[in-house]
């Protein structure tokens, strides 16, 4: 039997994962023109956390094709099976300046379009794009 407490911590953490990111102040990101190098930015969070993760105007954060390619592995799709991904191009420049990737992810025969920003160091996205559930836990949470 569950107790009365893990199920409000179950509905809490349903409800911090569901809820928009609203973050403020500037982030450093990767300067894709000056390999190596960061650049400080200020994005428009309100727009930013307006949209849906996972879109080109709110795009999930990752770093190099391998934080890309380790956030998709870690979604589940609504059956609880793994979906599978393949990039399928870029998109031009995103809400952070940078050049955003596009996926497509399919679970059975549903195919969703994920976009990523890859230019993030150290970023590592806890929040499930909209119509999945993600694996694991945030680091530091």
């Amino acid at each position: 039997m569950i107790s009365k407490f893990a199920t409000v911590a179950v509905i809490a953490l349903l409800h911090f994962l569901s809820a928009p990111a609203f973050s403020q102040g500037g982030i450093e990101i990767y300067d894709m023109f000056s390999p190596g190098e960061r650049k400080k930015i200020e994005p428009n969070w309100k727009a930013i956390d307006a949209r849906p993760l996972g879109t080109r105007e709110n795009p999930v954060r990752a770093f190099q094709p391998e934080g890309e390619h380790a956030y998709l592995r870690r979604l589940i799709c609504p059956g609880g099976s793994r979906p599978t991904f393949k990039r399928i191009g870029s998109f031009g420049p995103g809400p952070y300046t940078s050049i955003l990737d596009g996926y497509e992810v399919k679970c059975g025969d549903v195919v969703h379009n994920v976009v990523i920003d890859m230019y993030h160091p150290g970023y590592v996205e806890c929040r499930p794009v909209p119509g999945f559930s993600i694996l694991g836990s945030c680091p530091g949470a």
